[in-house]
């Protein structure tokens, strides 16, 4: 196999996607096929940190046996010399974080298709037994059909649907997961359903439509805190463009206890295919979005 600066085993790099702290994610394709593919790389700094070397190989162990519209098709997990490295399809999009950072008012007007996209990807992964434990705009990809891939597997769990004699000596699960997003329950360290996943998808959904996340903290404690005692926000106060009932569903998903959510994602979805978004009863146009910008008061599109 090819090494070197420009290549990861047989594949070489064509453009950086994603960089982090841990990992690099590249566009690759191997000489003389066409193909492209994206190529997930620890970064040199932690090539022997054993933690990274589990996350990466727990994805795989996750994602090999995943296989929907709605989900990011991973291939391999490889490794050249002391590089290990995660192979899956190439889906040319940004994450949504990405595309609201850039203000793309398109994500708007398609908005109800790509809940219903993210939504489904979700339920899959839930139907094969697994918690993502950590769903949020960055683990979305979305390109301008409104098509979308769920990512990021690296710290899924199984369902535990008791509580098994771990919780019943006290023992907790390692909390992991984006602080903005998680689950009163996840934050306690607890065993995790379908019902976790909801609470993120549902915080995921009120900064998407309200634009600001539900809880902001001065500092990582306070934000924890927040999720764990704070009265829930109405997505009314940050968009009065919308309905009553899809305000309700949101602040229903994001119930501090978990009996109160949605049972699953499959349940959520059921109930937002027959709940209206907007007090008009019709998605914003570009037009729309575009003379409210020129009035002064643009639609949701700000990300913070």
């Amino acid at each position: 196999m090819a090494t070197g600066s420009d290549y990861v085993g047989p594949y070489r790099l064509i453009r950086q996607l994603n960089s982090g702290l841990r990992m690099q994610v590249w566009e690759a394709k191997k000489d003389g096929d066409p193909e492209r593919v994206v190529v997930k790389v620890i970064n040199d700094r932690f090539r022997h940190d054993k933690e990274q070397l589990t996350h990466l190989k727990h994805e795989y162990e996750v994602g090999k046996e995943l296989h929907n519209p709605h989900v990011i098709n991973i291939r391999e997990l490889n490794t050249v010399g002391d590089i290990a490295y995660l192979v899956m399809d190439f889906f040319d999009a940004l994450n949504l974080k990405q595309l609201l950072w850039q203000g793309e008012k398109w994500v708007i007007v398609e908005l109800p298709t790509i809940i219903k996209n993210m939504g489904e990807g979700l339920a899959y992964l839930h139907r094969k037994g697994w918690v993502h434990r950590d769903i949020k705009p960055d683990n979305y990809l979305c390109n301008r059909q409104a098509e979308t891939k769920l990512i990021d597997f690296s710290i899924a769990v199984k369902i535990k649907r008791s509580k098994g004699l771990g919780a019943m000596l006290g023992m907790r699960e390692k909390v992991q997961g984006t602080r903005s997003y998680m689950s009163p329950e996840q934050i306690r360290g607890e065993n995790l359903d379908e019902r976790s996943d909801v609470y993120s998808f549902g915080c995921m959904l009120f900064q998407l439509v309200g634009g600001k996340m539900p809880y902001t903290g001065v500092n990582a404690d306070d934000l924890l805190k927040k999720h764990l005692t704070a009265p829930i926000p109405t997505l009314l106060s940050y968009n009065s463009d919308v309905h009553p009932d899809f305000a309700n569903l949101v602040a229903r998903m994001m119930s501090k206890t978990k009996d109160k959510r949605p049972e699953n994602m499959t349940m959520f979805l059921r109930e937002f295919e027959q709940t209206r978004m907007y007090q008009t009863g019709k998605t914003p146009t570009l037009e729309m979005l575009e003379a409210a910008e020129k009035a002064g008061k643009p639609k949701r599109i700000t990300f913070e």
